[in-house]
This record gives C-alpha cells, structure tokens and sequence, in this order.
C-alpha cells in the first residue's frame, strides 16, 4: 500500500466541504458586509481571511469563522 492510496482510503470516511481553501466569498458578520478567501472549512463553519480589515467591539478583524448560511461563492465576470 501507497501512502497515496493509504490517504485516499482514510479520506473517504471524511465529510466533503463545501469550500475549498482560496475560494472567494462575500458575507456578513454581525451585519458588516466582507469579502475574503476560505483558509478552512470543518464541522460547517468557515474560517475567512477578508480583504478589507474592519474594527468590530474596538478590536480589528482580519478574519472571522462563520456559518455556511453567512456566506455565499463569489462569482465570477
């Protein structure tokens, strides 16, 4: 056995996500509009790093975890 083959095996086990590292996407946190890249996906969140840093309860933000509801695919033109 493979290591490729070994990790493809261990792999099939895994829930599929939604996102893919480096996609692009658009939503709100806490009702502040973002666009940003997907770093992860587990367990039905997503970790997002956004383009545009924002100040939220006197911290700034670079990134933010949301629900797969919170945000959608950025299509592209």
């Amino acid at each position: 056995m493979t290591l490729t083959s070994y990790f493809e095996d261990k792999a099939k086990e895994l829930p599929k996500p939604k996102y893919q590292i480096g996609d692009r996407v658009f939503g709100r946190y806490e009702n502040i509009p973002f666009v940003g890249s997907v770093l992860s996906d587990t367990n039905k969140r997503v970790r997002v790093q956004v383009d545009l840093s924002f100040k939220y309860n006197e911290k700034v933000v670079n990134f933010v975890e949301v629900e797969y509801n919170q945000i959608s695919r950025l299509q592209e033109l």
